[in-house]
């Protein structure tokens, strides 16, 4: 049985936001390689440093992808964000749904009413119930 990696505390607090970089071996760039200040584990720092490459050095987007383990897609996401926020734009966006989900008073009601009637009451039986109460119902 393979032995799993201990991660460093830095490499926990990277995934505990959600910016830990899943293929930081696929960061081929000079500086990453070279300098301990350049974290390739670091999502934001390849991403920031990625864009910066082309817009400042005049790399090209496909060697600059390519540099830092990216598909081009990723490569104008990447900037796009960054222009659009700052620096905060390449900070992972929420996952999930994005508003509330509410179920309405009356179908709270009508559940409630089922389930009390059965106590048995199983999802197949609770949406056959649900699908004669809605064949019922009148339409608007």
């Amino acid at each position: 049985m393979a032995k799993a990696k201990k991660r460093d505390s830095k490499s926990e607090a990277l995934a505990q936001e959600g910016v830990l970089n899943s293929n930081p071996e696929a960061v081929h760039d000079v500086l990453f390689t070279g300098n301990p200040f350049f974290d390739a584990k670091d999502l934001v720092q390849v991403r920031y440093e990625m864009v910066r490459r082309h817009q400042v050095d005049g790399v090209p987007i496909s060697e600059a992808a390519a540099t830092f383990g990216v598909t081009r897609p990723t490569f104008y996401k990447a900037q796009s964000d960054l222009q659009a926020a700052g620096l905060a734009g390449l900070l992972p966006s929420r996952r999930g749904p994005k508003g509330g989900h509410k179920i309405s008073d009356e179908v709270i009601v009508f559940v409630t009413g089922i389930k009390s009637a059965s106590a048995f009451l199983d999802w197949r039986r609770g949406t056959e119930a649900s699908k004669r109460a809605a064949a019922s119902a009148p339409v608007i």
